[in-house]
């Protein structure tokens, strides 16, 4: 028997030509304009991005040129430095511990739930100390922390939340929450693999409404004479957020990919692909598809998929 074909990583040709004629005209736009950089305002494409984000976080939004750089903007905005520590999680990608450090924090790790990869409530608990300024939760696979316990528990002992939402464009937590909601600022990714991915990187940071934005707002590119809290420059370019104005069709895509989603966990596992002690780099080819491990699934409304995992020999699929 044949090996059945291997699925991508990821694969980015089939919305692209959903959306070429749309983002070629946006192109088209900027080069016209030749306005490729934004200064110490936002410029209309970097405007108009930030309002459809506006509109979508239901918060104040500032674009920046990745999620990475709108984790570090906001550790630095809010005063985080040597001697203090941020509560986070080490299930994530490198760059959530790697900005603390190099804001001069120290990243201090509390534990997951195992069934959502989410930290527990109870492991932050454990972890806070008098240098402890901020707690940086990663919401994963279109997933959301409870925002509203964890607010309640940040209040409580006087430190920020900043939510690392890079896969969690468009998602509500289990009470319906938006991120950024119950959060000193949330930082949002749009690279290309994110469920909502830019021509190249891209981020933001959003705010919730009711918080005074000045300082966060500064990152990107501060008027001549104001100092930079943060000391970086790192705003969006304008091509990129004309090409991101084009993915209008991102509440669709994320129903359909939830669909997909509790249809390929019902999937059954391919013959001889069940043990749990294999890796899926271990495994026959046939049997990576159905080896990908991932969190229950919650209700299409309140997610947004983004990415597979893989867990050995667990016959699941985190996202189409």
């Amino acid at each position: 028997m044949s090996d059945l074909p291997t699925i991508p990583h990821f694969e980015l040709a089939t919305q692209w030509q959903l959306i070429r004629n749309e983002v070629e005209a946006a192109v088209k736009e900027v080069l016209d304009s030749q306005q490729y950089t934004s200064g110490a305002d936002s410029g209309p494409f970097i405007g108009r991005f930030e309002t459809n984000l506006a509109q979508l976080t239901n918060a104040h939004v500032t674009a920046l040129s990745s999620g990475t750089d709108a984790i570090l903007a906001a550790l630095m905005a809010l005063g985080i430095k040597r001697g203090h520590e941020v509560i986070t999680t080490p299930f994530t990608f490198f760059a959530t511990a790697g900005c603390i450090s190099r804001s001069g924090a120290k990243p201090v790790f509390a534990d997951i739930d195992p069934n959502t990869f989410l930290l527990r409530l109870d492991t932050i608990s454990n972890a806070v100390t008098r240098n402890t300024r901020a707690i940086l939760p990663v919401h994963l696979f279109g997933q959301m922390m409870d925002t509203t316990a964890l607010l309640e528990f940040a209040d409580a002992h006087h430190v920020d939340v900043i939510e690392d939402a890079a896969q969690c464009v468009g998602a509500l937590d289990p009470k319906g929450k938006q991120v950024a909601e119950n959060a000193r600022c949330a930082c949002l990714s749009f690279y290309p693999t994110k469920n909502l991915g830019a021509a190249g990187d891209a981020g933001e940071l959003a705010e919730s409404i009711g918080y005074d934005t000045g300082r966060l707002a500064q990152a990107r590119s501060p008027a001549a004479g104001r100092k930079r809290p943060s000391g970086l420059r790192i705003p969006l370019s304008p091509p990129r957020a004309a090409c991101w104005r084009s993915r209008s069709p991102m509440p669709s895509w994320s129903r359909l990919r939830s669909a997909l989603g509790h249809r390929l966990s019902a999937a059954p596992v391919a013959a001889g692909c069940s043990s749990r002690s294999r890796t899926a780099t271990s495994m026959p080819r046939r049997c990576r598809a159905t080896a990908a491990a991932r969190p229950p699934i919650p209700p299409p409304a309140m997610t947004a998929f983004t990415c597979c995992s893989f867990r050995g020999g667990l016959p699941n699929v985190a996202a189409g």
